[in-house]
Protein backbone atom coordinates (compact mmCIF):
# COMPACT_ATOMS: atom_id res chain seq x y z
CA UNK A 1 0.00 0.00 0.00
CA UNK A 2 1.79 3.36 -1.13
CA UNK A 3 1.98 6.18 1.70
CA UNK A 4 -0.15 8.84 0.74
CA UNK A 5 1.33 13.10 0.61
CA UNK A 6 3.12 14.26 3.24
CA UNK A 7 1.74 16.65 5.95
CA UNK A 8 2.90 19.13 7.98
CA UNK A 9 4.25 18.29 11.43
CA UNK A 10 1.34 18.52 14.38
CA UNK A 11 2.33 19.41 18.04
CA UNK A 12 -0.34 18.49 20.40
CA UNK A 13 -0.95 19.11 23.49
CA UNK A 14 -2.07 16.68 26.31
CA UNK A 15 -5.69 16.23 25.84
CA UNK A 16 -7.97 17.45 29.12
CA UNK A 17 -9.61 14.38 29.91
CA UNK A 18 -12.90 14.90 31.72
CA UNK A 19 -14.18 13.31 35.14
CA UNK A 20 -16.57 10.59 34.15
CA UNK A 21 -18.52 11.50 37.46
CA UNK A 22 -18.33 15.56 37.06
CA UNK A 23 -20.16 15.19 33.91
CA UNK A 24 -18.31 17.39 32.26
CA UNK A 25 -17.78 15.82 28.79
CA UNK A 26 -19.03 17.15 25.11
CA UNK A 27 -23.13 17.89 24.96
CA UNK A 28 -25.24 14.95 23.83
CA UNK A 29 -26.87 14.96 19.94
CA UNK A 30 -30.01 13.96 19.39
CA UNK A 31 -28.51 11.71 16.61
CA UNK A 32 -26.08 10.03 19.19
CA UNK A 33 -24.37 9.66 22.70
CA UNK A 34 -21.11 10.98 23.36
CA UNK A 35 -19.07 9.47 25.86
CA UNK A 36 -17.71 11.85 28.18
CA UNK A 37 -14.13 10.10 28.59
CA UNK A 38 -13.53 10.46 25.29
CA UNK A 39 -12.48 14.11 23.76
CA UNK A 40 -14.11 14.79 19.91
CA UNK A 41 -11.53 15.56 17.83
CA UNK A 42 -12.08 19.10 16.24
CA UNK A 43 -12.27 19.32 11.99
CA UNK A 44 -10.27 21.66 10.01
CA UNK A 45 -11.72 25.24 8.83
CA UNK A 46 -13.92 24.41 5.62
CA UNK A 47 -15.13 21.18 6.53
CA UNK A 48 -18.15 21.61 8.76
CA UNK A 49 -19.75 18.34 7.53
CA UNK A 50 -17.13 16.50 8.99
CA UNK A 51 -18.47 17.37 12.39
CA UNK A 52 -21.63 15.94 11.87
CA UNK A 53 -20.47 12.86 11.21
CA UNK A 54 -21.14 9.50 13.58
CA UNK A 55 -18.21 9.81 15.63
CA UNK A 56 -19.78 10.25 19.07
CA UNK A 57 -21.60 6.98 18.20
CA UNK A 58 -18.78 4.96 17.72
CA UNK A 59 -16.26 5.96 20.45
CA UNK A 60 -18.63 4.43 23.13
CA UNK A 61 -17.23 4.79 26.77
CA UNK A 62 -18.13 1.58 28.01
CA UNK A 63 -16.27 -0.05 25.01
CA UNK A 64 -12.84 2.14 25.87
CA UNK A 65 -10.47 0.38 28.55
CA UNK A 66 -8.48 3.54 29.24
CA UNK A 67 -5.04 1.58 30.02
CA UNK A 68 -1.91 3.23 31.09
CA UNK A 69 0.87 3.58 28.88
CA UNK A 70 4.03 4.50 29.58
CA UNK A 71 6.84 6.39 27.09
CA UNK A 72 10.33 5.58 26.43
CA UNK A 73 12.53 7.54 25.20
CA UNK A 74 14.92 6.73 22.14
CA UNK A 75 17.33 8.25 19.82
CA UNK A 76 15.52 8.51 16.12
CA UNK A 77 17.35 9.84 13.17
CA UNK A 78 19.46 12.45 15.57
CA UNK A 79 16.54 13.10 17.70
CA UNK A 80 15.46 11.95 20.93
CA UNK A 81 11.82 10.76 20.26
CA UNK A 82 9.06 9.02 22.18
CA UNK A 83 7.42 5.51 21.36
CA UNK A 84 4.49 3.91 23.09
CA UNK A 85 4.97 1.19 25.09
CA UNK A 86 2.50 -2.20 26.17
CA UNK A 87 2.70 -4.35 29.71
CA UNK A 88 1.15 -7.05 27.52
CA UNK A 89 1.88 -8.31 24.52
CA UNK A 90 -1.49 -8.33 22.50
CA UNK A 91 -3.36 -7.38 19.10
CA UNK A 92 -2.76 -3.60 19.62
CA UNK A 93 -2.97 -1.44 16.45
CA UNK A 94 -3.12 1.48 18.34
CA UNK A 95 0.28 1.30 19.56
CA UNK A 96 1.37 0.27 16.22
CA UNK A 97 0.42 3.15 14.24
CA UNK A 98 0.89 5.80 16.92
CA UNK A 99 4.52 4.18 16.92
CA UNK A 100 5.00 4.82 13.25
CA UNK A 101 3.48 8.40 13.36
CA UNK A 102 5.52 9.36 16.11
CA UNK A 103 8.59 8.16 14.63
CA UNK A 104 7.80 9.85 11.44
CA UNK A 105 7.67 12.77 13.78
CA UNK A 106 3.95 13.65 12.33
CA UNK A 107 2.83 13.86 15.80
CA UNK A 108 5.12 14.86 18.57
CA UNK A 109 4.47 14.87 22.53
CA UNK A 110 5.57 17.31 24.91
CA UNK A 111 9.80 16.40 26.11
CA UNK A 112 8.94 15.57 30.04
CA UNK A 113 5.59 12.96 29.46
CA UNK A 114 6.15 9.45 30.29
CA UNK A 115 3.19 8.20 30.14
CA UNK A 116 -0.04 8.63 27.93
CA UNK A 117 -3.43 6.56 28.02
CA UNK A 118 -6.10 4.79 25.87
CA UNK A 119 -8.25 7.99 25.11
CA UNK A 120 -5.47 10.34 24.80
CA UNK A 121 -4.31 7.83 21.73
CA UNK A 122 -7.78 8.29 20.18
CA UNK A 123 -7.54 11.59 20.51
CA UNK A 124 -4.39 12.27 19.24
CA UNK A 125 -5.26 10.57 16.22
CA UNK A 126 -8.60 11.40 15.14
CA UNK A 127 -6.67 15.27 15.55
CA UNK A 128 -4.41 13.60 12.77
CA UNK A 129 -6.71 12.12 10.95
CA UNK A 130 -9.22 15.23 10.33
CA UNK A 131 -5.91 17.21 9.87
CA UNK A 132 -5.62 15.18 6.37
CA UNK A 133 -9.13 16.23 5.12
CA UNK A 134 -8.37 17.80 1.61
CA UNK A 135 -9.45 21.71 1.74
CA UNK A 136 -11.32 20.67 -1.37
CA UNK A 137 -13.05 18.14 -3.94
CA UNK A 138 -13.90 17.64 -6.95
CA UNK A 139 -17.29 16.22 -6.93
CA UNK A 140 -19.93 16.52 -3.95
CA UNK A 141 -19.91 12.50 -4.24
CA UNK A 142 -15.88 12.24 -3.73
CA UNK A 143 -16.52 14.64 -0.45
CA UNK A 144 -19.71 12.44 0.38
CA UNK A 145 -17.26 9.43 0.36
CA UNK A 146 -14.38 10.33 1.93
CA UNK A 147 -16.57 11.89 4.97
CA UNK A 148 -18.28 8.56 4.85
CA UNK A 149 -14.50 6.79 5.10
CA UNK A 150 -14.05 8.92 7.78
CA UNK A 151 -16.89 7.90 9.33
CA UNK A 152 -16.41 4.78 9.37
CA UNK A 153 -12.86 5.29 10.23
CA UNK A 154 -13.75 6.54 13.82
CA UNK A 155 -15.39 3.28 14.25
CA UNK A 156 -12.51 1.83 13.69
CA UNK A 157 -10.03 4.14 15.88
CA UNK A 158 -12.56 2.96 18.47
CA UNK A 159 -11.35 -0.88 18.14
CA UNK A 160 -7.95 -0.18 18.09
CA UNK A 161 -7.00 -1.03 21.37
CA UNK A 162 -8.40 -4.51 21.55
CA UNK A 163 -7.70 -5.49 17.94
CA UNK A 164 -9.22 -5.55 14.27
CA UNK A 165 -9.93 -7.97 11.90
CA UNK A 166 -7.73 -7.77 8.91
CA UNK A 167 -8.16 -10.03 6.04
CA UNK A 168 -4.47 -10.58 4.29
CA UNK A 169 -3.67 -12.01 0.81
CA UNK A 170 -0.44 -14.52 0.22
CA UNK A 171 0.06 -13.02 -3.12
CA UNK A 172 2.37 -9.81 -1.90
CA UNK A 173 3.24 -8.41 1.32
CA UNK A 174 0.72 -5.44 1.01
CA UNK A 175 -1.99 -7.64 -0.11
CA UNK A 176 -5.33 -7.09 1.92
CA UNK A 177 -8.90 -7.05 1.49
CA UNK A 178 -10.45 -3.58 1.58
CA UNK A 179 -11.85 -3.05 4.50
CA UNK A 180 -12.89 0.10 7.02
CA UNK A 181 -9.67 -1.10 8.81
CA UNK A 182 -7.16 -0.97 5.79
CA UNK A 183 -8.85 2.49 4.82
CA UNK A 184 -8.28 3.57 7.76
CA UNK A 185 -4.02 2.77 7.44
CA UNK A 186 -5.15 4.92 3.83
CA UNK A 187 -6.37 7.84 5.78
CA UNK A 188 -3.81 7.71 7.86
CA UNK A 189 -1.02 7.41 5.19
CA UNK A 190 0.24 4.45 7.22
CA UNK A 191 0.92 1.37 5.10
CA UNK A 192 0.51 -1.60 6.68
CA UNK A 193 2.35 -5.28 5.83
CA UNK A 194 2.47 -8.47 6.19
CA UNK A 195 5.03 -11.59 5.69
CA UNK A 196 2.85 -14.58 4.98
CA UNK A 197 3.81 -14.93 1.46
CA UNK A 198 3.25 -17.64 -0.86
CA UNK A 199 6.73 -18.57 -3.26
CA UNK A 200 5.14 -18.03 -7.03
CA UNK A 201 7.87 -20.62 -8.08
CA UNK A 202 5.52 -23.41 -5.70
CA UNK A 203 3.39 -23.65 -8.57
CA UNK A 204 1.20 -26.56 -7.16
CA UNK A 205 0.52 -24.34 -3.93
CA UNK A 206 0.25 -20.85 -6.13
CA UNK A 207 -1.97 -21.54 -8.46
CA UNK A 208 -3.93 -22.66 -6.14
CA UNK A 209 -4.29 -20.48 -3.26
CA UNK A 210 -1.67 -17.63 -4.48
CA UNK A 211 -4.83 -15.38 -5.38
CA UNK A 212 -6.49 -16.01 -1.98
CA UNK A 213 -7.19 -14.01 1.13
CA UNK A 214 -6.97 -15.81 4.23
CA UNK A 215 -10.76 -16.31 5.08
CA UNK A 216 -11.58 -17.80 1.95
CA UNK A 217 -8.24 -20.33 2.58
CA UNK A 218 -9.77 -20.81 5.79
CA UNK A 219 -13.49 -22.09 4.22
CA UNK A 220 -11.52 -24.18 1.68
CA UNK A 221 -9.15 -26.19 4.29
CA UNK A 222 -12.47 -26.56 6.87
CA UNK A 223 -14.27 -28.14 3.74
CA UNK A 224 -11.39 -30.48 3.41
CA UNK A 225 -11.17 -31.51 6.96
CA UNK A 226 -14.80 -32.15 7.29
CA UNK A 227 -15.82 -34.81 4.58
CA UNK A 228 -19.34 -34.83 5.41
CA UNK A 229 -19.76 -31.05 4.07
CA UNK A 230 -17.77 -31.55 1.21
CA UNK A 231 -19.52 -32.76 -1.89
CA UNK A 232 -17.41 -29.98 -4.01
CA UNK A 233 -15.30 -32.60 -5.78
CA UNK A 234 -12.83 -29.79 -7.33
CA UNK A 235 -12.45 -27.73 -4.29
CA UNK A 236 -11.54 -30.70 -2.30
CA UNK A 237 -8.27 -31.15 -3.43
CA UNK A 238 -7.76 -27.67 -3.12
CA UNK A 239 -8.62 -27.40 0.30
CA UNK A 240 -6.31 -29.98 0.86
CA UNK A 241 -3.41 -28.29 -0.78
CA UNK A 242 -4.47 -24.85 1.34
CA UNK A 243 -4.57 -27.04 4.47
CA UNK A 244 -1.34 -28.61 4.32
CA UNK A 245 0.10 -24.76 3.39
CA UNK A 246 -1.68 -23.24 6.00
CA UNK A 247 -0.43 -26.01 9.11
CA UNK A 248 3.09 -25.59 7.59
CA UNK A 249 3.30 -21.83 7.66
CA UNK A 250 1.37 -21.47 10.83
CA UNK A 251 3.38 -18.98 12.43
CA UNK A 252 2.13 -16.56 9.47
CA UNK A 253 5.75 -15.80 8.02
CA UNK A 254 7.80 -17.55 5.05
CA UNK A 255 11.14 -16.46 3.63
CA UNK A 256 9.48 -15.34 0.24
CA UNK A 257 7.64 -13.03 2.70
CA UNK A 258 10.56 -11.75 3.97
CA UNK A 259 12.30 -11.71 0.48
CA UNK A 260 9.19 -9.22 -1.01
CA UNK A 261 8.22 -7.42 2.24
CA UNK A 262 12.12 -6.38 2.14
CA UNK A 263 12.19 -5.56 -1.46
CA UNK A 264 8.90 -3.40 -1.50
CA UNK A 265 10.48 -1.44 1.90
CA UNK A 266 12.42 1.36 0.74
CA UNK A 267 15.88 2.10 3.27
CA UNK A 268 13.93 4.67 6.34
CA UNK A 269 10.43 3.53 5.41
CA UNK A 270 8.32 2.63 8.85
CA UNK A 271 5.49 0.42 8.68
CA UNK A 272 3.06 -1.37 10.22
CA UNK A 273 3.44 -5.20 10.31
CA UNK A 274 0.88 -7.55 10.90
CA UNK A 275 1.67 -10.93 12.04
CA UNK A 276 -0.27 -13.57 14.05
CA UNK A 277 -2.87 -11.55 15.45
CA UNK A 278 -0.44 -8.74 16.20
CA UNK A 279 0.51 -5.73 15.44
CA UNK A 280 3.95 -3.92 15.27
CA UNK A 281 6.01 -1.29 13.89
CA UNK A 282 8.73 -2.37 11.36
CA UNK A 283 11.83 0.08 9.87
CA UNK A 284 14.06 -1.34 6.54
CA UNK A 285 17.84 0.09 7.79
CA UNK A 286 20.50 -0.32 5.78
CA UNK A 287 18.91 -3.32 3.90
CA UNK A 288 17.86 -4.88 6.77
CA UNK A 289 14.48 -5.61 8.51
CA UNK A 290 13.62 -4.44 12.54
CA UNK A 291 10.95 -4.83 14.56
CA UNK A 292 10.48 -1.91 16.92
CA UNK A 293 10.66 -3.87 20.79
CA UNK A 294 7.80 -2.21 22.52
CA UNK A 295 7.32 -4.23 25.81
CA UNK A 296 7.06 -1.81 28.81
CA UNK A 297 9.63 -4.55 30.92
CA UNK A 298 12.29 -2.62 28.03
CA UNK A 299 11.41 0.68 29.01
CA UNK A 300 14.82 1.43 31.05
CA UNK A 301 16.98 -0.84 28.71
CA UNK A 302 18.87 1.62 25.90
CA UNK A 303 20.61 -1.01 25.04
CA UNK A 304 17.37 -2.88 23.56
CA UNK A 305 15.02 -0.57 21.22
CA UNK A 306 15.05 -3.02 17.91
CA UNK A 307 15.14 -6.75 17.35
CA UNK A 308 15.79 -8.28 13.92
CA UNK A 309 13.41 -9.58 11.59
CA UNK A 310 15.62 -11.77 9.30
CA UNK A 311 14.22 -15.21 10.27
CA UNK A 312 10.72 -17.14 10.52
CA UNK A 313 11.92 -19.53 13.60
CA UNK A 314 11.87 -16.46 16.06
CA UNK A 315 15.99 -16.22 15.84
CA UNK A 316 16.63 -12.47 16.35
CA UNK A 317 18.87 -9.98 18.43
CA UNK A 318 18.24 -6.85 19.90
CA UNK A 319 19.75 -3.85 18.50
CA UNK A 320 19.91 -0.41 20.29
CA UNK A 321 18.72 3.66 18.86
CA UNK A 322 21.86 2.95 16.32
CA UNK A 323 21.34 -0.25 15.77
CA UNK A 324 24.34 -1.77 17.39
CA UNK A 325 23.91 -5.38 18.59
CA UNK A 326 22.13 -5.32 22.02
CA UNK A 327 24.51 -7.00 25.13
CA UNK A 328 21.30 -8.32 26.01
CA UNK A 329 20.66 -11.68 24.85
CA UNK A 330 17.33 -12.59 23.00
CA UNK A 331 16.50 -15.75 24.56
CA UNK A 332 15.26 -16.40 27.88
CA UNK A 333 15.73 -20.89 28.07
CA UNK A 334 18.94 -22.32 29.93
CA UNK A 335 21.32 -23.88 27.71
CA UNK A 336 20.01 -27.02 29.64
CA UNK A 337 16.45 -26.75 28.58
CA UNK A 338 15.50 -28.69 25.86
CA UNK A 339 11.82 -27.59 25.38
CA UNK A 340 10.58 -24.08 24.74
CA UNK A 341 7.05 -22.94 25.59
CA UNK A 342 5.21 -20.34 24.06
CA UNK A 343 5.59 -17.84 21.52
CA UNK A 344 8.81 -15.81 20.69
CA UNK A 345 6.89 -12.46 21.62
CA UNK A 346 6.01 -14.07 25.04
CA UNK A 347 9.52 -15.31 25.83
CA UNK A 348 10.65 -11.10 24.68
CA UNK A 349 7.57 -10.31 27.83
CA UNK A 350 9.07 -12.96 29.92
CA UNK A 351 12.88 -11.86 29.37
CA UNK A 352 12.05 -8.12 29.87
CA UNK A 353 10.15 -9.02 33.10
CA UNK A 354 13.40 -10.58 34.02
CA UNK A 355 15.34 -7.56 33.39
CA UNK A 356 13.07 -5.21 34.76
CA UNK A 357 13.10 -6.85 38.04
CA UNK A 358 16.69 -7.12 37.87
CA UNK A 359 17.21 -3.59 37.11
CA UNK A 360 14.88 -2.89 40.67
CA UNK A 361 17.46 -4.72 42.87
CA UNK A 362 20.29 -3.01 41.19
CA UNK A 363 19.05 -0.11 41.94
CA UNK A 364 18.01 -0.95 45.76
CA UNK A 365 21.25 -2.69 46.28
CA UNK A 366 23.24 0.91 45.11
CA UNK A 367 21.05 2.83 46.88
CA UNK A 368 21.63 1.08 50.05
CA UNK A 369 25.81 0.97 49.40
CA UNK A 370 25.45 4.70 49.12
CA UNK A 371 23.34 5.14 52.31
CA UNK A 372 26.27 2.98 54.16
CA UNK A 373 29.11 4.85 52.76
CA UNK A 374 27.07 8.34 53.99
CA UNK A 375 27.10 6.34 57.38
CA UNK A 376 30.79 5.08 56.64
CA UNK A 377 31.59 9.03 56.41
CA UNK A 378 29.80 10.38 58.79
CA UNK A 379 30.96 7.82 61.76
CA UNK A 380 34.50 8.98 60.34
CA UNK A 381 33.65 12.42 61.08
CA UNK A 382 32.65 11.59 64.95
CA UNK A 383 35.70 9.02 65.88
CA UNK A 384 39.00 10.05 67.14
CA UNK A 385 41.83 9.03 65.03
CA UNK A 386 42.50 6.35 66.87
CA UNK A 387 39.77 4.39 66.39
CA UNK A 388 38.91 5.53 62.79
CA UNK A 389 40.95 2.04 61.25
CA UNK A 390 38.69 0.33 63.30
CA UNK A 391 35.70 1.74 62.44
CA UNK A 392 36.19 1.74 58.67
CA UNK A 393 37.49 -2.07 58.69
CA UNK A 394 33.78 -2.57 60.82
CA UNK A 395 31.80 -0.15 58.66
CA UNK A 396 33.16 -1.76 55.83
CA UNK A 397 32.66 -5.13 56.25
CA UNK A 398 29.15 -4.38 56.95
CA UNK A 399 28.49 -2.74 53.70
CA UNK A 400 30.31 -5.45 51.55
CA UNK A 401 27.70 -8.01 53.80
CA UNK A 402 24.97 -5.55 53.19
CA UNK A 403 25.09 -4.85 49.55
CA UNK A 404 25.78 -8.81 48.68
CA UNK A 405 22.30 -9.93 50.48
CA UNK A 406 20.64 -6.80 48.39
CA UNK A 407 21.46 -8.31 45.19
CA UNK A 408 20.46 -11.48 46.11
Amino acid sequence: MAETGDVSNIVLDQPNIPDDDAGTGPTASPEADIPPSVPIPVSPPGIADIERLRVQAVLDADSVDNSLYHIKWIKHNGNSCPIVTQNENGPCPLIAIMNVLLLKCLITLAGDIEYTTTTELMKYLGDYLLKRVPESFNTEEEQENYQQNVSDAFSVIARLQTGIDVNIGFKSPDSFELTPEIVLFDLLGVSIYHGWVIDPQNEPLYSVAGGLFYNRAVELAIQAIDASSSSDEENLPKGLVVSQFLEESSNQLTYQGLFDLNADLIDGQIVVFFRNNHFSTVIKHDSLLYQLVTDQGFLKTESVVWETLSSIDGNSSFVNSFFQVSSVCHSVSSPESEETTGTAEEDDHALALRLEAEETVSDEAFARQLQLEEDRLASQRQTPPARQRTEQQSEGSRSTTSSKCAIQ
